[in-house]
């Protein structure tokens, strides 16, 4: 099944070079759940841990969009929707630019907003029994920190990352989990696909995660490079705060909607290969259009070891 790129659309199938994988240990599915899944319109969405086949879309809405929504209409959702026949969607909500495409009262509304389109993908996905996921930046946010520098990641050099946001910072509890929190129960969402995590944190020396560094073992500073003896402790420290910040935001979500499905993008794959411990409901990463093959080979192989969904 060849995968088909139109626009900012990807068409996923787990038998291709997919851009988007998701794996769960191989069991034959019960009669009755393997009816269900080819019954359209459904009565509920199929689970997200049985789920095979998706659409994912990765916009990243932006500062300078001009016409997000003009062109959609619940006539051509229900149209495509029908003829594909999704087990779920993954749409847009808020890219590594930090605009979010829909109207929020929380941080910053890509001002080319023209029509709702999550508002008009939530009907026309509830009326057919789609599950609606959202695409949302984490760690990642251009945005938050240019509007808060104070949240940004800061580099050894002392210099505030323009990108990053520090899991050691404000921006968790002020931005993340109030966001995730307005659009999963504005729109009645499924649950969240979160990109820009793990792949995107790095080594932090902001004031905040020296001053964690120094309470934890003692030492006044922090590692500079691997000629330090303490390098691997630093990377080790700063692992596990991503950790902490990833279950603190997926603890927070699941406490305010238990039933919501949430994932951290390449959370306990080969990118960061530990063992599960934050309270993922299943395990997700994209891939690179080069190579996605081999890497397909990889990752389906590791998080199929993880007796995870």
């Amino acid at each position: 099944m060849p995968v088909r790129k139109t626009a900012d659309l990807l068409i996923i199938g787990a038998a291709a070079a997919t851009l988007l994988v998701s794996c769960q240990k191989a069991e034959p599915p019960a009669p009755a759940q393997a009816r269900a899944a080819f019954t359209f319109p459904r009565s509920a969405p199929i689970p997200r841990k049985d789920a095979f086949f998706g659409l994912h879309f990765d916009l990243h809405p932006q500062e300078t969009d001009t016409c997000l929504g003009a062109d959609i209409s619940e006539d051509n959702i229900r149209d495509l929707l029908t003829r594909v026949k999704p087990d779920y969607v993954q749409y847009d909500c808020k890219g590594h630019a930090g605009w979010t495409g829909y109207p929020t009262a929380v941080g910053w509304a890509s001002p080319g907003i023209v029509k709702d389109s999550l508002a008009v993908w939530r009907k026309a996905t509830r009326d057919l029994g789609v599950g609606l996921f959202i695409h949302y930046s984490g760690v990642w946010d251009s945005k938050a920190v240019k509007e808060h520098p104070e949240w940004a990641r800061v580099g050894p050099d002392g210099k505030r990352d323009p990108n990053a946001t520090s899991v050691f910072g404000l921006y968790v509890d002020k931005l993340l989990i109030p966001q995730l929190a307005e659009v999963t129960s504005k729109y009645g969402l499924d649950g969240v696909w979160a990109d820009g995590e793990c792949w995107a944190a790095q080594l932090d020396y902001s004031p905040a995660a020296v001053a964690a560094w120094r309470k934890e073992t003692g030492y006044r500073d922090a590692p500079k490079d691997g000629k330090d003896p303490r390098w691997l402790e630093w990377k080790m420290f700063n692992r596990r705060a991503f950790e902490t910040y990833l279950g603190h935001w997926i603890d927070a979500l699941h406490a305010a909607n238990p039933s919501l499905q949430l994932t951290s993008n390449w959370m306990y794959t080969t990118f960061a290969p530990k063992p599960v411990t934050a309270r993922l409901d299943f395990l997700s990463g994209d891939y690179s259009p080069s190579l996605s093959v081999d890497r397909a080979r990889v990752e389906a192989r590791y998080l199929a070891s993880t007796g995870m969904p």
